[in-house]
């Protein structure tokens, strides 16, 4: 079944979940890339139990992925939390 969840970003656009790109942005971070593949399905997880008709926003998942980096990989939380896409 195709992945239908939909990130509402900062301008109202929508544009499709992506992990590829979930994945590309936490390595970026620091996490390698293993590490990235389980935060990233947690995170899909995430996505499932919280999109309201299969949409979150790019804030709310934001808020996500730092909070689930905080614990277990502080610095690449950090990391994360302070990259601006440019």
């Amino acid at each position: 079944m195709e992945n239908k969840l939909k990130i509402k970003k900062r301008d109202a656009s929508l544009e499709d979940f992506s992990m590829d790109k979930l994945i590309a942005s936490l390595t970026k971070a620091g996490l390698d890339i293993k590490d990235a593949e389980v935060v990233a399905q947690d995170i899909v997880g995430w996505i499932t139990m919280n999109a309201v008709d299969n949409v979150v926003t790019s804030v709310d998942l934001r808020d996500a992925i730092i909070k689930r980096l905080s614990n277990e990989f502080p610095a690449e939380a950090d990391s994360y939390s302070i990259y601006k896409k440019g």
